[in-house]
């Protein structure tokens, strides 16, 4: 059985990504590893999945290796924060009908430097809003959001929803519920749709999203010690072992 390649760390279950490691190290001990690992690296990309693969053939030491990959989980995880929260502002702004700029400036400071100029923002969002509106263009493309989209480009999106809300409350936002391709951002938008107030989402989105973080860390941590295994060429039993330390 080859290993799934399509990857997205976020919305994978643990057990899966489990299940993705230990079906590599089943593969490495029956065939080449060079070969099995080269092709993962050709298909895959998720972009920490990746860094690992390409981790177990490079010179470095192991002790090496896996202090640059709690450097690149940390990058991870401040990046998921970031657009989760760029959300979740948006999300507040529908019940509290805020002024999109003040909606904008809070989403632009989640960033050392704003994703976007401001006044470009407000432009390529009320356009959005006119395509949208006229129909002019592929809508669930348009609309779609989803936090492996660059921040420039979230940040556009949710804008827009924030405009919406401003000028239709939160009149037909149920028709846009099947382009929230991130789980956090789509639970959030439903309960926007059914009428929940700022109250309850200002105390219910930060459980949610610090919950998905915390699963997220610990896939990522998962996944270095056993792309660590599979360098180290540790037998699969013993890798089986680790991978049931995460899942309990």
């Amino acid at each position: 059985m080859k290993p799934q390649t399509q990857l997205d760390i976020l919305e994978m279950p643990l057990e899966g990504l489990a299940a993705y490691w230990l079906s590599l190290k089943k593969l490495a001990d029956a065939k080449k590893l060079r070969s099995i690992v080269d092709e993962e690296i050709s298909h895959t990309t998720e972009p920490m999945v990746r860094f690992l693969l390409e981790a177990i053939f490079s010179q470095l030491d192991s002790a090496t290796v896996r202090r640059l990959a709690e450097v690149r989980r940390d990058g991870v995880l401040r990046d998921l924060e970031r657009k989760l929260n760029m959300m979740r502002v948006a999300l507040m702004a529908v019940p509290l009908r805020e002024n999109p700029r003040a909606t904008l400036v809070r989403m632009s400071g989640l960033y050392p430097c704003p994703p976007m100029e401001e006044r470009r923002a407000m432009d390529m969002a009320t356009a959005l809003a006119k395509s949208v509106e006229e129909k002019d263009g592929d809508v669930p493309t348009m609309l779609e959001v989803h936090h492996k989209m660059p921040p420039d480009r979230l940040l556009v999106k949710l804008l827009f929803y924030a405009m919406h809300a401003r000028r239709h409350k939160r009149l037909g936002l149920e028709r846009f519920l099947p382009y929230a391709r991130t789980a956090f951002f789509a639970e959030g938008l439903a309960l926007v749709v059914d009428g929940f107030d700022a109250r309850f989402l200002d105390r219910h989105l930060p459980q949610v999203r610090d919950a998905i973080l915390g699963q997220t860390a610990r896939k990522l941590e998962m996944s270095t010690e056993l792309a660590l295994a599979v360098r180290k060429k540790t037998s699969y039993q013993d890798a089986h072992l680790m991978a049931r330390a995460w899942l309990g």
